[in-house]
C-alpha cells in the first residue's frame, strides 16, 4: 500500500468511527456496520470489500453472525481473528438480550415466551431444544437446554424432560426448538412429538403450555390443542 493510499485508508476509518459516534446505527447500511466491526480484526486491509463479500456469501447480515466459524474462515479476507470476532459478537448479543429480559419475568402470553426464548437460539447453526420452566405464578424458574441436534433435527426424551421439569418444581412449562436456516412451520415429526408430549404431561398434571419453533425470521406457536386440522389429521382429540 502506497503512503497516499495508506493515508486515505486511515482517514476513511476515522470518518467511519466519527459517523458511528455521532449517529444512530439505523443510518448505516448492513455492510457498513460489518465493515466497522472488522476494523478491530483487520488492521490495514479494505474491510468494506470483505463486509460485502460476507453478506453475499451468507445472504444477509443476520446470517453472517449465525454462520459457523469454519464457514466464515472460508471467505476470502476473513481470517481466524475475524471469524472469532464475529462469533463472539453473536454470543455477546445473545447474552445481552437474555440479561435485558431479566432472570424470572412473568410469562403470560405466547409473545412474551417468544421474546424471552429467542436469544437462546441466536448464532446457533444447529437445532436445539429448550424447556422454559414456570412456577405457579407463571414466573420463570429457569431455562434448561434439553438437547442439541444437527442442522435439521433434534430429539427429545419424554422421561428425561419429565425429570428436568420435576427437579426444579415447575408447575407448568413450554418447549421451544429452532429450525436454523429454514422455516418455522412444523415438520410431521414436530407435530407427532408435540401431540405425544401434550398427552404424556397431561397425565402428570404438569401442563405443557406450548411448543414454539424458531427460524431466523419467524416463530411458530404450536398450540396443537387449538389446531383442529392437526388434531383431526392425527386422530388426537382434545380432552
Amino acid at each position: 500500500m502506497s503512503d497516499k493510499s495508506a493515508e486515505l485508508h486511515k482517514d476513511h476509518r476515522q470518518r467511519m468511527r466519527k459517523k458511528f459516534l455521532e449517529n444512530p446505527a439505523s443510518v448505516f447500511e448492513d455492510h457498513e456496520l460489518l465493515e466497522i466491526l472488522l476494523f478491530f480484526s483487520i488492521p490495514r486491509a479494505n474491510t468494506n470489500e470483505t463486509a460485502h463479500r460476507l453478506i453475499r456469501q451468507f445472504g444477509s447480515f443476520a446470517n453472517v453472525f449465525d454462520a459457523p466459524y469454519h464457514k466464515l474462515t472460508e471467505v476470502d479476507g476473513v481470517g481466524a481473528s475475524s471469524a472469532f470476532l464475529i462469533r463472539l459478537i453473536s454470543a455477546v448479543s445473545a447474552r445481552y438480550l437474555q440479561s435485558r429480559n431479566g432472570e424470572n419475568p412473568k410469562i403470560t402470553t405466547r409473545e412474551e415466551a417468544a421474546r424471552f426464548l429467542q436469544p437462546y437460539f441466536l448464532g446457533k447453526d444447529h437445532e436445539a431444544l429448550y424447556a422454559l420452566m414456570l412456577d405457579g405464578s407463571r414466573r420463570v424458574i429457569q431455562t434448561v437446554l434439553i438437547n442439541e441436534g444437527n442442522n435439521n433435527q433434534v430429539s427429545v426424551n419424554a422421561h428425561y424432560l419429565m425429570n428436568k421439569v420435576t427437579a426444579c418444581g415447575a408447575k407448568s412449562f413450554l418447549i421451544a426448538h429452532s429450525h436454523p436456516g429454514g422455516f418455522a412451520s412444523p415438520s410431521s415429526e414436530d407435530v407427532m412429538t408435540t401431540l405425544f408430549m401434550l398427552d404424556f404431561f397431561r397425565e402428570s398434571k404438569i401442563p405443557m403450555l406450548d411448543h414454539l419453533i424458531f427460524s431466523n425470521k419467524a416463530v411458530f406457536y404450536f398450540s396443537a390443542y387449538d389446531n383442529p386440522e392437526i388434531t383431526k389429521q392425527l386422530g388426537f382429540a382434545k380432552q
